[in-house]
């Protein structure tokens, strides 16, 4: 099982790692920074849109989230040899600096209280919208999307409303992602989630 820290890695990487599928696309009069940032928000609109769009044509995120980081891995791979241009270009840019320890710090304050109070009990301040974000994740993970709700049985998922199936499931595609790399519930994966949302708003910021 993953603790936090290797969620987020193991989410944030893969949102990395899908956003180089449109790198070279970008004006290379734009900025580096500029670039980092275009990038990043096409990486996580992939992590989410590719598994969703999936879950519409009855593929289980549980079985989604690997073809995902299997792209990831794939692109890292397929670049690698760039790596070290793009190391010496962060190097050369302070607002590439900057935008590397906001994005750390970001990371590192959002976690503290998840990691303090565990997570199996985490939820934040989200008490009203945690249990339909959980919930909804974990029925996307282990159920077909179309199941019939008779046929749950005593499973976690036939907790799940039938009605949050019609709304957006975008966090908890992402939530779904986190807790099928941890191999954990989907639960404990709502942590590493918030956290890549807010490292995403500073980003972004």
């Amino acid at each position: 099982m993953l603790p936090l820290g290797w969620q987020f890695i193991a989410i944030f990487g893969c949102c990395l790692g899908l956003s180089l599928f449109f790198y070279f696309l970008l004006p290379k009069a734009l900025s580096p920074l500029g670039k980092i940032v275009f990038t990043f928000v096409i990486g996580l609109f992939l992590l989410v849109l590719v598994p969703q769009n999936l879950v519409y044509l009855g593929v289980p995120v549980q079985l989604s989230a690997w073809f995902v980081l299997g792209l990831a891995a794939f692109q890292f791979y397929r670049c690698r040899r760039e790596f070290r241009g793009w190391l010496r270009t962060f190097r050369a840019h302070a607002d590439l600096k900057a935008l590397g320890i906001a994005v750390l710090l970001t990371a590192i304050f959002h976690s503290v209280v998840p990691i303090q109070q565990g997570l199996d009990v985490y939820y934040g301040k989200a008490g009203l919208d945690f249990y339909p974000y959980t919930v909804l994740a974990q029925y996307l993970r282990d159920e077909f999307y179309k199941t019939d709700p008779s046929q749950f049985g005593l499973r976690l998922s036939g907790l799940f409303p039938s009605g949050y199936a019609q709304q957006g499931t975008g966090q908890s595609v992402i939530q779904t992602e986190v807790s099928v790399f941890s191999q954990m519930s989907a639960q404990s994966g709502f942590a590493a989630t918030i956290v890549l949302f807010l490292t995403a708003l500073a980003i972004c910021s």
